[in-house]
């Protein structure tokens, strides 16, 4: 039916939202461990179930909703936690 040539999902260009999304993840990973916490430790500190810091870590089901809980979590202010973000 269609004539498409398939193409691996890992030879597929990463669109530039997924860039950003991965080092949103990555930077508040890095938060995180530069703050002496566990994911469970974090977890219980903004009400939240562990299984949800690592999805957010890991680029899964990150809302904005949860990026703000993230940052008033570790109480810095939201350009602070982008000012290093082009």
């Amino acid at each position: 039916m269609f004539n498409k040539k398939h193409v691996p999902m890992s030879k597929l260009p990463i669109p530039p939202q997924k860039k950003r999304l991965d080092l949103v993840s990555e930077m508040l990973r890095e938060l995180r461990f530069n703050c002496g916490y566990t994911q469970q430790q974090f977890g219980q500190q903004i009400n939240k179930p562990r299984n949800s810091i690592s999805r957010s870590e890991n680029s899964k089901n990150m809302t904005l909703k949860s990026l703000f809980e993230f940052i008033d979590g570790y109480d810095i202010s939201l350009n602070d936690f982008f000012s290093g973000m082009d």
